[in-house]
């Protein structure tokens, strides 16, 4: 008998699945072939570099609310404990697969309720959320969306009063004492993430204006922030449906380019991952199992 659990898989499979059908229809074959042929592979391996540089910046937001619960890691074993978080993240449906074994394995090892961690994960998400919407606001007003009538001034009120609006919530409905510390790097971390995607957009077309590579960075925080959404296998076929209907909206974009832009950007952000993936498999190789695998953690 199906547990709900595994229907909730079956679901979230048989959706990405969908999205997937929907992305190889509306893509043009040989006009990507052309574009991924032109792509200078240099700026990609730049973007990978950038990413992982993302990646670190997180792991030191995360470091600050685990010193704050009282858990002190070195900050090469707190990176490697991120770094397996995301590969849980990337290759387990739903997306926080990398948070529960996070909870499981800190509760387990150190006197900290599995609540105070799940709590200092979820403040972690909605610090990047924010920093990633915030940031997705002030590059708006060099993209074709600030010309939409009344958008321009929903963005500079954004712009204007959102940080301030965000420390008062972060205070009293998260009730999270770390945000002022912690909020600086996210705002790195996502930063990151737009140069990231700025040098995937240019390792296909140096020529683009600034108004359409503001276009794509915008699209690309919007569906990032939709790919947290529990909804398919690592945000797979949201990233791509998300460019699709952008380009439906303003014709000035590349459909098969935002493609691309998509994919390569979760191409890339997989096999950052896989360094957690390799950290696992080496302990395991050598025989360890959860118990002892997991005591390389205290310091």
């Amino acid at each position: 008998m199906l547990t709900n659990k595994m229907l909730l898989v079956i679901a979230k499979l048989t959706f990405t699945t969908l999205l997937i059908g929907i992305v190889t229809k509306q893509l043009d074959y040989q006009e990507a072939l052309i574009k991924l042929k032109s792509n200078n592979l240099y700026l990609v391996l730049l973007a990978f570099l950038i990413q992982n540089l993302s990646l670190i910046s997180s792991s030191l937001r995360s470091k600050i609310y685990l010193q704050a619960a009282n858990i002190s890691l070195p900050s090469l074993k707190n990176l490697s404990l991120y770094y397996v978080g995301t590969f849980y993240n990337n290759f387990l449906p739903g997306g926080v697969g990398g948070d529960s074994y996070k909870v499981y394995l800190l509760s387990k090892y150190y006197s900290t309720s599995k609540l105070t961690l799940l709590k200092i994960f979820f403040c972690e998400r909605v610090h990047g959320v924010f920093a990633l919407i915030y940031l997705a606001f002030c590059i708006t007003y060099f993209s074709d969306f600030y010309s939409v009538p009344y958008l321009n001034y929903l963005i500079i009120a954004s712009v204007i009063l959102g940080l301030p609006a965000y420390l008062v919530f972060a205070k009293i409905v998260l009730k999270d004492s770390c945000a002022i510390k912690a909020l600086p790097l996210s705002f790195l971390t996502q930063s990151l993430q737009i140069i990231f995607i700025y040098t995937i957009i240019v390792s296909f077309n140096k020529g683009l204006t600034l108004k359409i590579i503001a276009d794509y960075a915008v699209i690309f925080s919007i569906a990032s922030v939709l790919s947290i959404l529990p909804i398919t296998v690592g945000g797979i076929g949201i990233r791509e449906i998300t460019f699709i209907w952008a380009a439906e909206l303003l014709p000035v974009l590349d459909k098969e380019l935002g493609i691309l832009i998509a994919s390569i950007s979760f191409l890339i952000s997989l096999i950052s991952s896989l360094t957690g993936g390799l950290f696992i498999f080496h302990n395991h190789s050598r025989g360890l199992n959860s118990e002892k695998f997991a005591k390389w953690l205290p310091s």
